[in-house]
């Protein structure tokens, strides 16, 4: 009787230690598996950090380039005003000196023919 409480209480103590074993094993699963989740949750978090960095630096490029298409056609439209500006005075100059040759062959004309003019009967 007291060899087969021993080898019963053999069995059972082997069967604490393999219980026992097999917790210690299923709490290093559990830890393991929460560090590989923790380290996902990092990579996941790092890869929307990147993104999103990806994303800020694409939109200020977009914001530059815009910016730039601007003043690009800011500094365009300046320059046509003032081409136009200088086209319009250039045209104001020749129509002023157009009337004022026209002015000055026509008090010519009048001093020159003003004696036959006079004494024309109409």
């Amino acid at each position: 009787i007291l060899s087969f409480l021993a080898i019963l209480s053999f069995l059972a103590f082997t069967f604490l230690a393999i219980l026992s074993f097999l917790a210690i094993l299923s709490f290093l699963a559990i830890l393991s598996f929460l560090a590989i989740l923790s380290f996902l949750t990092v990579l996941s978090f790092l890869t929307v950090l990147s993104f999103l960095a990806i994303l800020t630096i694409l939109s200020f490029l977009a914001i530059l380039s815009f910016l730039a298409i601007l003043s690009f056609l800011a500094v365009l439209s300046f320059l046509a005003i003032l081409s136009f500006l200088a086209v319009l005075s250039f045209l104001a100059i020749l129509s002023f000196l157009a009337v004022l040759s026209f002015l000055a062959v026509h008090s010519f004309l009048d001093i020159a023919f003003y004696p036959y003019l006079a004494f024309q009967p109409y």
